[in-house]
């Protein structure tokens, strides 16, 4: 093992069974009045040091539980659906939003491509895109291009918000329709100004739409307060939430205009009359971008891991990850002989 790696295990703590998992920090979460650890909330095998770095989050076993159990009943029961109002209205209030301006999807991905077609853009429509974009971000905005001659372009963020808004605003054109923009980014933890985007693109008539899928669990947030058009997000990174669920905030206002383009069951009214089958009006809420059969079991995963995660407390998972990643970067400023640091002090 070179010098380096042992630095880095002795920094991360994990030595003492994971960076995460510490006896140390875990006694900081233990709110419960139970006998059992913060680390004993986790299936993760004791052999192995888990650093999250937000691919997935592991589900505590209250998580579990709970999948386990709705997955029980619809096979006992029959049960075809449910939960997604309660699922709806929980996330509602988790980040601060309307029940009707929240469409439940699988991942961000899906959310951002529900966006990116749903948005009338014409041949030749400019969308504005960082320069620290997830795959999953970026391609549906690429694919769009490729299909439908619109263009895309990158700005790049800079070292603070008043640069990156500065860059921003440089890169603007007569033709910019759409910002679409990550909330912190996956390259390097760096957190964007979203309400003064969100303000720059609404003096200029542009929609924004925002990639949020490292902030839901790793800090509180309120996206009505953003003034954003579009969120998407998902449950199963930092809010530890069943896998392959995630959800989609579509402003009151910009439902008006962004019309679904995958729909199914309940987004849409249809009807038969003489002069043929025709689709009526979509369901007037985020509803109208969701449809088909989605796991139930799951939804009830979700509020449980919102439950977890609320009992915990925000402020305090939300403290506690700006602690671990301050003493991490403090060290390698230290080292700076030896280390880079790309995150934005």
């Amino acid at each position: 093992m070179s010098t380096s790696r042992k630095e880095f295990l002795k920094i991360t703590g994990l030595g003492l069974g994971g960076f995460l998992f510490k006896d140390s920090v875990a006694k900081e979460f233990d709110t419960y009045n139970r006998k059992e650890t913060f680390r004993d909330f986790f299936k993760i095998q004791r052999k192995r040091a888990f650093l999250n770095n937000g691919t997935i989050g592991p589900s505590p076993k209250p998580v579990l539980k709970a999948v386990k159990e709705r997955m029980e009943y619809n096979a006992e029961t029959g049960a075809y659906s449910g939960l997604s109002k309660a699922l709806r209205k929980k996330v509602a209030d988790f980040v601060g939003a309307s029940f009707k301006e929240i469409a439940l999807t699988h991942n961000v991905s899906e959310g951002i491509n529900i966006a990116a077609w749903s948005i009338p853009l014409k041949q030749g429509d400019e969308v504005l895109i960082t320069d620290q974009e997830h795959v999953g971000g970026a391609l549906p905005w690429l694919n769009r291009q490729r299909k439908d001659g619109i263009k895309v372009k990158v700005f790049h963020l800079k070292p603070t918000a008043k640069l990156t808004l500065e860059s921003l605003n440089a890169s603007i054109t007569p033709e910019t329709k759409v910002i679409a923009v990550p909330h912190l980014t996956c390259t390097t933890g760096q957190v964007l100004p979203i309400k003064e985007i969100a303000s720059l693109s609404k003096k200029k008539g542009i929609i924004t739409v925002v990639d949020g899928a490292h902030s839901t669990g790793m800090f509180p947030y309120n996206i009505i307060d953003f003034g954003v058009d579009f969120y998407a997000s998902c449950f199963h990174k930092w809010l530890c939430g069943p896998k392959g669920t995630g959800f989609l905030y579509v402003s009151e206002e910009m439902q008006k205009t962004a019309k679904a383009t995958f729909v199914g069951g309940y987004s849409a009214d249809w009807a038969y009359e003489e002069e043929g089958v025709f689709l009526k009006e979509y369901t007037k809420d985020a509803h109208q971008y969701f449809y088909g059969t989605q796991n139930n079991a799951l939804y009830a995963g979700v509020i449980a891991a919102i439950d977890f995660q609320e009992e915990l407390g925000r402020e305090k998972v939300d403290a506690h990850g700006k602690q671990l990643a301050s003493i991490f970067i403090n060290y390698l400023l230290e080292k700076k002989n030896k280390y880079q640091v790309l995150t934005p002090l």
